[in-house]
């Protein structure tokens, strides 16, 4: 976080261009020599699909925003065939569409923070998103973690700017973007809960300002606007799944999750309604719950050296977040937190930051207490763009700060960016100095959080270079060995003397940290093999 003086809005603009554009440039570096994740095949094959008019699902979670991903493959796949084929994972290139999605998004929380704390605390806020690194790591992916987590950002920073200015202009542009949400991914729907709720919070505002309530006279008002609302995002959700079987009946509709086939089964008598969506959206929304509630498909969730199939860890975001934030970045929000709530008495909270605190604590109990599929830090990000405009605030009125503040604020800024550099280009497994030993971070989590099948690239060459090494075997052997950090916890299926081997042995090296390198003795062997 810079310590300079920003009083021009214009320079607070330009240095927070100069930030997001290494935001970008970086993820599309630290990505560019890095193998397909497990998911971005799926997403770019949905993607793809979506090209050629076809939503049919294959699978639960896969949505039409893949489309943007897809675009740039099935340009280069027409104009430079020759160039691509045979060039190992072409596929690659449509990450550049998340890249530069990211940087719009971190465009706007900079418009949010310097409208709200000041152009200061807007540089702020696009510093701390340039380089987060769980955002830098999911950035240059072709999946939807980034899109749902900026979508559901915008989507409440647009509502509030409509609720502070009730034009059909707003209205339109926040219907609009809530809508889009909904091809992002499936958590974005949790919006149509929490921007109802804002908007009651937003009446308490009012009240407490003396604004006058609407009583009565307000209700057409109310009517038309939930109206517009509705009716938008049902054009847009059909538009995006391309019409789809829209308007299928409930009967006609195979469901597997508990809440949709108890709604279906309790009901018989709405079994002839229509549902004014597409087919795979409603059938996509179902499996993704069945999915959570089952456990089927996404395996063993891992916390702390114990895996569970079912249920998950109550408060698993809240370890995840503790190893895999940059400490600096925690200390400023708890900062800011402290100052706003005990030394300026939460001022102007159901104005303002209620929008930011309170669906970031609704999706903190959410994920941490009600969500079973816990693979990774990925799906928590949704919080991450809120808080760093509210971590932001700490930069309000920057000009009159102490020097003592602003010193350790712009040490902070440095504390993370030199954190978040030493794990250049390998984000994803980025864990904070809670963890010393960087080789010990398996013990605290796995899956997505280290391995999500980004090294198969970084493996190939440490294998090419050590032939001997043995990768993954059955049974103990003597000499180097090679194993996944997502086999080693038992994330994935595994031999059952990988658990004793974690236990009892200290890894001598990793690869692109994903893989941990073992050197088995006699000794090492024979023990492990009892």
């Amino acid at each position: 976080m810079p310590s300079l003086r920003i009083r021009n809005p214009g320079a607070a603009f330009w240095l927070a261009v100069a930030l997001l554009t290494a935001h970008m440039v970086i993820a599309a570096l630290s990505t560019r020599t890095q193998s397909l994740t497990y998911d971005e095949s799926s997403h770019l094959r949905y993607g793809m699909q979506i090209l050629d008019r076809n939503s049919d699902r294959f699978d639960d979670s896969k949505m039409p925003v893949s489309a943007l991903n897809a675009l740039p493959v099935a340009v280069a796949l027409r104009l430079w065939p020759e160039r691509l084929d045979g060039t190992w994972q072409p596929e690659r290139i449509g990450r550049i569409a998340t890249i530069l999605f990211s940087g719009a998004v971190g465009l706007v929380l900079f418009f949010w923070s310097r409208e709200w704390y000041g152009p200061a605390a807007g540089v702020a806020a696009a510093f701390v998103y340039a380089f987060e690194p769980n955002l830098l790591a999911h950035a240059g992916l072709a999946t939807t973690d980034i899109y749902a987590a900026g979508m559901t950002a915008v989507t409440i920073y647009a509502f509030w700017r409509f609720l502070e200015r009730p034009r059909f202009g707003t209205a339109l542009v926040s219907s609009l973007l809530l809508a889009l949400s909904q091809l992002a991914k499936y958590t974005c729907i949790s919006l149509y809960v929490i921007l109802p709720l804002l908007a009651l919070a937003h009446a308490v505002g009012k009240r407490r300002r003396g604004a006058a309530p609407q009583g009565r006279a307000g209700l057409p008002k109310t009517a038309a606007v939930v109206g517009l609302f509705l009716l938008v995002s049902l054009l847009v959700i059909n538009a995006g799944f391309l019409f789809n079987r829209t308007m299928t009946p409930l009967r006609e509709y195979t469901f597997y999750s508990d809440v949709m086939t108890w709604i279906q089964q309790s009901f018989p008598q709405l079994g002839g309604l229509p549902i004014p969506v597409p087919y795979p959206y409603l059938e996509g929304l179902d499996l993704v719950r069945y999915r959570d509630v089952s456990g089927e498909g996404y395996g063993q969730v891992y916390l702390l050296g114990q895996t569970r199939m079912v249920g998950g860890f109550p408060g698993y975001f809240f370890v995840a977040s503790l190893f895999k934030m940059p400490l600096a970045e925690q200390l400023v929000l708890l900062a800011a937190l402290v100052i706003y709530f005990l030394r300026r008495g939460a001022a102007g909270f159901w104005d303002r930051e209620v929008f930011l605190l309170g669906p970031a604590a609704v999706y903190a109990v959410y994920f941490n207490f009600l969500f079973s599929a816990q693979i990774g830090l990925r799906l928590y990000l949704v919080v991450f763009p809120l808080l760093i405009v509210f971590a932001s605030s700490i930069c309000r009125e920057w000009e009159v700060l102490g020097a003592r503040r602003r010193v350790l604020i712009a040490a902070a800024g440095l504390w993370m960016l030199v954190s978040v550099a030493s794990y250049y280009p390998h984000f994803i497994p980025y864990f904070n100095e809670l963890v010393w030993n960087r080789l010990h971070a398996y013990r605290i989590l796995s899956d997505s959080n280290i391995d999500y099948g980004q090294a198969a690239g970084d493996l190939a060459v440490y294998m090419a270079e050590h032939p001997q090494a043995s990768f993954e075997p059955s049974e103990p052997v003597l000499g180097t060995v090679v194993i996944s950090v997502d086999r080693l916890t038992g994330v994935r299926a595994s031999p059952d003397w990988y658990r004793p081997l974690s236990q009892r042995l200290e890894p001598s090296d990793h690869v692109a940290y994903a893989y941990l390198v073992y050197d088995l003795g006699l000794e090492d062997v024979e023990a492990l093999t009892r």
